[in-house]
């Protein structure tokens, strides 16, 4: 099995979702590091969804 120590082959990925309930602050690095994670994934066809920001980073996130 050629691919056996790379995990199933689970095919093209067309979402990504980042959990952020444990996530209590974020900076404006961090706010950054998800621009470009999200430019990156849109020109790969690729859509990022935030699920559950605490009500700080949900502001913080719809400023940017």
């Amino acid at each position: 099995l050629p691919n056996s120590n790379r995990g199933p082959d689970v095919g093209r990925v067309y979402f990504v979702i980042l959990e952020l309930s444990p996530v209590t602050y974020i900076d404006s690095s961090a706010v950054q590091a998800l621009k470009d994670l999200y430019q990156e994934y849109r020109d790969r066809h690729i859509q990022i969804a935030i699920a559950n920001p605490n009500r700080q980073v949900h502001l913080l996130l719809s400023r940017s």
